[in-house]
C-alpha cells in the first residue's frame, strides 16, 4: 500500500465547480478548532468544516477510485480551506482528534482554483512517537536520509524551519495543485503545504503571528493577497467504522 500518491482525473470540472459551490455555502473561520485543541494553526488560513451530510458527499465523490488503491476507508473530517500561509510541517494524527483511536488512514486533498501553482510536499518519513513534536529525535526516515535538496526544493520548503535546520527528514515528494487529481498520504506521514515565491514570511505557531509578514497591516489584521491563497477541500478518513 502506497504510503502517498495522486491520482489523475478523478474530479470532473462539473464536479470542481459544485464543490466550489458547496464551500462558499459555508462559513469561513481563521484557525478553526473544532476538530483538534491545535485547530489548523500550522498555516493562515480561512477554514470551513463541513458538515457530516456535506463531508460524506465529498468522499464519495472520489471513494472509488482512491479505495482502489487502499481498501475500504471512513470519513472522519472535512474542510474547504482558502489557505494564505503555507502550513509547514505536520501529521494529520493528533491526540485531539476524535478518530484517534479508531485507526487514521489517509488524508485525501482535493486541489480547487487557487491563485499560484500550488503544491503538497510529503516526506517518506513518520514520527517515532505521535504523542510528541516534530523534532530531530522525534523522526523515522525510511528513504534517503541523506539526501541533498536542490535549489528549488529548498526554496520550496523554506518555511518548514524545523526540517531544514535537522536536515534529517529525506527526500521530498513534491505533489502539484492540479484540478481534477486528487493527492492523498497516509495520515501519519511528515507534509506540509509547497511554499510561494510571491511572499517571504514564515508564522510562528505559538503566537500565530508572521515574521517578516508583507501583508501585516501593523493593527493585528492581514490584507488577503489573492496571489497567494490556496483553495482545496480536505477529508481525513480512518479504517475502522
Amino acid at each position: 500500500m502506497k504510503p502517498f500518491f495522486s491520482l489523475q482525473n478523478v474530479i470532473s470540472p462539473k464536479q470542481i465547480k459544485h464543490l466550489e459551490g458547496l464551500g462558499n455555502t459555508l462559513q469561513g473561520n481563521f484557525h478553526s478548532k473544532n476538530y483538534t485543541d491545535r485547530g489548523q494553526a500550522l498555516g493562515l488560513s480561512a477554514e470551513r468544516d463541513m458538515p457530516e451530510d456535506m463531508m460524506n458527499e465529498v468522499y464519495y465523490m472520489v471513494k472509488d477510485e482512491v479505495e482502489k488503491e487502499l481498501d475500504t476507508m471512513y470519513p472522519t473530517y472535512g474542510v474547504f480551506a482558502n489557505s494564505m500561509m503555507p502550513m509547514m510541517e505536520h501529521v494529520d494524527v493528533d491526540p485531539t482528534h476524535k478518530d484517534f483511536n479508531k485507526s487514521p488512514a489517509y488524508s485525501i486533498l482535493i486541489p480547487l482554483e487557487s491563485d499560484y501553482v500550488a503544491s503538497t510536499v510529503v516526506w517518506n518519513a513518520v514520527k517515532k512517537d505521535q504523542l510528541k513534536t516534530i523534532s530531530s529525535t522525534n523522526i523515522d526516515v525510511l528513504e534517503d536520509a541523506d539526501y541533498t535538496y536542490s535549489q528549488a526544493e529548498q526554496k520550496l520548503v523554506s518555511h518548514c524551519v524545523k526540517l531544514m535546520k535537522s536536515n534529517t527528514v529525506g527526500k521530498p515528494y513534491i505533489f502539484k495543485s492540479v484540478k481534477g487529481n486528487v493527492i492523498c498520504w497516509n495520515r501519519k506521514y511528515i507534509h506540509a503545504s509547497g511554499n510561494s515565491e510571491h511572499y517571504d514570511y514564515l508564522l510562528d505557531t505559538k503566537t500565530m503571528k508572521p515574521i517578516l509578514n508583507v501583508l501585516d497591516n501593523g493593527d493585528g489584521s492581514f490584507k488577503t493577497l489573492n496571489r497567494v491563497v490556496k483553495r482545496f477541500a480536505l477529508i481525513l478518513t480512518r479504517w475502522d467504522r
